[in-house]
């Protein structure tokens, strides 16, 4: 996601018929950091809980999907996934996936507020965080199956990412617009099995051409077959244009922590 609902940290919880221990240890993870894998669960499969949260609805063909800690902090947010068809021989799995957040205010007003606060007589505020992420991704499985490399490319349209103050005290007011912009990117991940599926490495590397920078991320995905913990940091973090008190995050952190089912 973009840059201003990071500040948030980048659904669904569904229940569903059960499926065989085969497909229950299918491809996993679905999901690196920021990139999508080009493989789905299966149908009625997914993860539910703080973070990523998804259930695959038609076959391994389509998933619904959001990030709960941004809904709970007032970013909605809700997408989907399209499998294009699945890894054969030398050719790929292929995905693409469309993903919408809009704000509706909640603790991410309350953040941006307190941060206002710090250097102005806040009476009043608002939040406006709009946009939309596409995404097409290859999925290539490394010999061994300790390995997946995935390929994709990312386009980031946000709509909105501003927040406004005004101080009816002293008077007057203003606008601060996180640096975000429309954003075009290709990343390369890895997702390594350290240890079996109890320990998971995710990284990430690429071009952000919108920001005009590298991007790069680092996580790992640990747990058991059922319950998930995903850690991780991603690279740039969020810059804003605040004149008057700078306020920038040098990294953005990752977190979820959620069920497989």
């Amino acid at each position: 996601m973009g840059k201003a609902t990071a500040i948030a940290l980048g659904v669904l919880a569904a229940s569903a018929p059960a499926a065989s221990a085969q497909e229950f240890d299918g491809p996993y993870p679905a999901r690196l950091l920021t990139i999508e894998s080009g493989e789905l669960h299966d149908r009625g499969r997914g993860v539910v809980g703080l973070g990523d949260a998804r259930v695959a609805l038609v076959g391994s063909r389509i998933e619904i999907l959001t990030n709960t800690i941004a809904d709970a902090f007032g970013v909605l947010n809700a997408g989907f996934k399209l499998g294009v068809f699945e890894a054969r021989g030398d050719r790929p799995a292929l995905a693409l996936g469309l993903k919408y957040y809009h704000s509706i205010g909640g603790l991410i007003d309350a953040g941006v507020r307190r941060i206002a606060e710090s250097f102005a007589t806040v009476t009043d505020s608002d939040v406006d965080v709009r946009g939309w992420v596409a995404h097409a991704t290859a999925t290539w499985p490394v010999p061994g199956e300790r390995t997946r490399v995935h390929f994709t490319a990312q386009l980031h349209r946000p709509i909105e990412s501003r927040f406004t103050v005004e101080d009816d005290v002293a008077g007057g007011g203003g606008s601060v617009r996180f640096v975000d912009g429309e954003d075009v990117s290709a990343l390369v991940g890895i997702d390594h099995a350290l240890a079996g599926r109890r320990l998971i490495l995710l990284t990430e590397a690429g071009v952000s051409w919108g920001l005009d920078r590298p991007r790069l991320g680092i996580g790992l995905d640990a747990g058991s077959e059922n319950w998930r913990v995903v850690a991780g940091v991603l690279l740039p973090g969020v810059e804003t244009d605040l004149a008057s008190d700078p306020r920038d995050f040098e990294v953005t952190p990752v977190f979820s922590l959620h069920r497989r089912f």
